[in-house]
């Protein structure tokens, strides 16, 4: 998701700052964004450095505590797009971001948020949806946006897939490959 906002992104010609291990700030130089090294750095100092006014939106695919880090980088009218929850290990946890997210929303001193589901987004705004699917699907059909794929496994390898997955270590998308 992460790889597909910054090309997005790209294409508006927006400042970008992005949070990854070391070894994935060159694809994200390349996408003309600003690698911060979350291991190493605290992202949330190194933004108010740079942008003290504070940004226009922040999209948190992390979750949990993480939510509360994004929101001080926000300007007073930025926003935050919570979406995905990776850092959610119960119900219970992304049930209380959810509930975070929206409190946020009725505190007049506080950037607005919302919690993007593509499922709620397709209910609520088919015509919407229609467009922008329309758009995306042009653009990679015209090679505009291209999806990082970082390997390509055999179906039988999806024990390792997910393991990769669960380590931070696919660096892109893993496609399984079927009745190779």
């Amino acid at each position: 998701m992460g790889s597909a906002l910054l090309q997005l992104g790209a294409l508006l010609k927006l400042r970008m700052y992005g949070t990854a291990s070391e070894s994935h700030h060159e694809a994200l130089r390349h996408l003309d964004c600003e690698p911060i090294d979350y291991r190493r750095e605290d992202f949330v100092g190194t933004i108010r450095a740079a942008e003290p006014e504070g940004l226009d939106a922040v999209f948190d695919g992390i979750g949990g505590n993480n939510l509360k880090r994004s929101v001080k980088v926000l300007g007073k009218k930025g926003r935050l797009v919570a979406y995905g929850s990776y850092n959610a290990t119960s119900s219970k946890d992304l049930v209380g971001d959810y509930l975070r997210v929206n409190l946020w929303n009725i505190l007049p001193w506080r950037p607005s948020a919302t919690f993007y589901s593509i499922g709620a987004w397709h209910r609520q705004h088919l015509d919407w949806f229609k467009q922008d699917l329309t758009a995306l699907l042009d653009w990679l059909a015209e090679g505009t946006i291209t999806p990082f794929i970082s390997r390509k496994m055999a179906l039988e390898e999806v024990s390792a897939a997910h393991e990769l997955l669960d380590k931070g270590a696919a660096g892109g998308k893993i496609v399984l490959r079927v009745g190779e």
